[in-house]
């Protein structure tokens, strides 16, 4: 079976629309965000998504793969993970399905940790075969932010845990 590479990160973007109007409390501001990731991935939307990363990342982010058979991440900074959301987003021909929630949220002053399990659906484009795929993403990571300024910023996202299938099967995958 192929071996697919998709990156996790399209599971963990935030909004830039949806940052400017954010509420107050600052885990409500964080469920808002993957709320509106949520919505910007099943519309499809490129523009927005890139847009939304720039504006709600810190210069000096970093994503961490789930360790690999060696122990090892794999990280990326914030210019490979735009580049990395934006050809995974193209690739594929729709996205079905996308809920993300909070499921923890430890926060101090300046800085918050915000435990996060995400799925994702979405439909292939034809494989050589012609027939779409259903692939199916899960993933859980921990989500460092920041306050800069009045706003809060994503530093660090840490994969947890992470799997994908392709019409049900188990396939190969490290974010």
């Amino acid at each position: 079976m192929k071996s697919f590479v998709l990156p996790y990160y399209v599971l963990t973007l935030i909004s830039s629309q949806g940052a400017k109007n954010l509420p107050q409390n600052p885990t409500k501001q964080f469920e808002h965000y993957y709320q509106t990731l949520d919505s910007l991935l099943i519309q499809k939307d490129v523009k927005g998504t890139l847009a939304l990363i720039r504006d709600s990342h810190t210069a000096d982010y970093t994503h961490e793969s789930k360790p690999d058979v060696r122990g090892q991440r794999t990280k990326r900074n914030l210019k490979e993970t735009i580049e990395s959301v934006e050809k995974a987003v193209r690739w594929m021909a729709a996205f079905k399905e996308s809920v993300s929630k909070v499921e923890k949220v430890s926060l101090s002053p300046h800085k918050a940790v915000v435990t996060v399990i995400s799925s994702l659906s979405g439909i292939t484009p034809k494989t050589p075969n012609g027939k779409n795929q259903i692939m199916v993403l899960y993933s859980k990571s921990e989500d460092t932010w920041v306050q800069v300024g009045s706003k809060w910023k994503i530093k660090v996202i840490r994969t947890l845990e992470d799997r994908m299938t392709i019409d049900g099967k188990p396939v190969p995958f490290h974010s």
